[in-house]
């Protein structure tokens, strides 16, 4: 890792978990991910997610929010009780208010569907300055 020098940046783990249970979804993000240079983790549910999650230290973990069983809130407030530091951005096509709004300020964010490429890097960019 080129983490040595950069005192002020925090060193994430160069790989991502897309957890979504669409499969264009996981496919056009694990592509993106693997050309820009990281390890890339698919899961199509939130119970599969977690257990990645058991298995591996993950930089970053992208969940969408709208998922039979277990929907990316409950994957989010588990993955927090486990590791409060992990990085957490959540994916959907809906907004949000109430206690699920408050959720999503504790993660990195929304990104919101559909979303396009400059999105992800800006969101790399803050994660990942050396890519």
């Amino acid at each position: 890792m080129l983490c040595e020098n950069l005192a002020t940046v925090e060193c994430l783990p160069r790989r991502v978990l897309v957890v979504d249970d669409d499969d264009s979804i996981r496919m056009l993000l694990k592509e993106y991910f693997e050309i820009v240079g990281l390890e890339v983790c698919t899961a199509g549910s939130g119970s599969d997610g977690l257990k990645a999650l058991e298995q591996d230290e993950f930089g970053l973990v992208l969940c969408d929010v709208s998922m039979p069983g277990l929907d990316g809130f409950e994957v989010f407030e588990r993955v927090i009780n486990l590791n409060p530091k992990q990085k957490f951005m959540f994916i959907s096509g809906y907004a949000f208010a109430g206690s699920r709004r408050k959720l999503l300020q504790k993660s990195l964010g929304l990104l919101h569907k559909p979303f396009h490429l400059s999105d992800l890097n800006l969101l790399l960019g803050s994660l990942y300055p050396d890519l």
